[in-house]
């Protein structure tokens, strides 16, 4: 197995960037290798992903957590080389105010998949902190 572990310092509160990652059908909004997100039909805490390349992805909601503002999710069925993939999205409040996400994300794949699991989240944590701060 696999893990990436990455965290973003934002400057905005906790409860925002909590607020913004929790709407699990949204992730469109904020994470730029999605294209487009939606509830999967007939499928009860699942999304569907069409991804900026044209790839269909079904992810199913694991644990969303208001409490200790933790998401996690899984990636359904085939997605290319990567296998068994479980992502997990966390906020802390930063000691010096605003938050930390911390993300990571575990999975069976080559060992060339690593950077670009890297680049795509990191990209993601990136576009989160410019468009909330």
């Amino acid at each position: 197995m696999t893990t990436v572990q990455l965290r973003k310092r934002m400057t905005a509160d906790p409860a925002v960037v909590w607020e913004r990652i929790a709407d699990f059908h949204n992730v469109h909004t904020w994470f730029p290798a999605t294209e487009f997100s939606e509830p999967a039909p007939g499928l009860i805490d699942t999304r569907r992903l069409t991804t900026e390349t044209g790839a269909v992805v079904f992810e199913e909601l694991i644990e969303s957590s208001a409490d200790t503002r933790t998401l996690r999710w899984r990636v359904l069925g085939d997605n290319g080389p990567i296998r068994d993939y479980v992502g997990t999205f966390v906020v802390h409040a930063a000691p010096e105010g605003g938050a930390v996400l911390e993300y990571t994300g575990t999975f069976t794949a080559p060992d060339a998949v690593r950077p670009y699991v890297e680049a795509t989240f990191q990209a993601a944590l990136d576009n989160l902190a410019s468009l909330l701060g």
